[in-house]
C-alpha cells in the first residue's frame, strides 16, 4: 500500500521522514508533499498541482477521487485546466 502524506511545515515533513518508516511495514511506500503557500483545491487541503500531477502519472479521475473523497471531479479539472486560485472549486 502507498501513503501520501500532505504537511504545511518543513520541520513536520522531516519529524515525518523519521518517524514513518519505524511505523510502516517494508512493503509500503510514503510519500510527502509539503504545501506551504502552495494553492489548494476548495475544501480540501490537497494542493492544485497534485491532481494534474497523479493523472500524468497515470492515475485516472476515479482512482483520485477514491483515494481523496472530499475531492470532486470539477476540482480535479479545474486544476487540470491549470487555474492556479488560492481556492479552486
Amino acid at each position: 500500500m502507498h501513503f501520501e502524506f500532505l504537511v504545511e511545515e518543513v520541520s513536520t515533513e522531516a519529524a515525518l521522514l523519521n518517524l514513518i518508516p519505524k511505523i510502516l511495514e517494508v512493503e509500503h511506500t510514503f510519500a510527502i508533499h509539503p504545501f506551504q503557500g502552495k494553492p489548494v483545491i476548495a475544501g480540501t487541503r490537497i494542493t492544485v498541482q497534485l491532481g494534474p500531477e497523479k493523472l500524468s502519472a497515470g492515475e485516472t479521475v476515479e482512482q483520485i477521487l477514491d483515494a481523496h473523497p472530499r475531492l470532486t471531479r470539477e476540482g480535479i479539472q479545474a486544476a487540470k485546466a491549470g487555474r492556479q486560485h488560492e481556492s479552486v472549486p
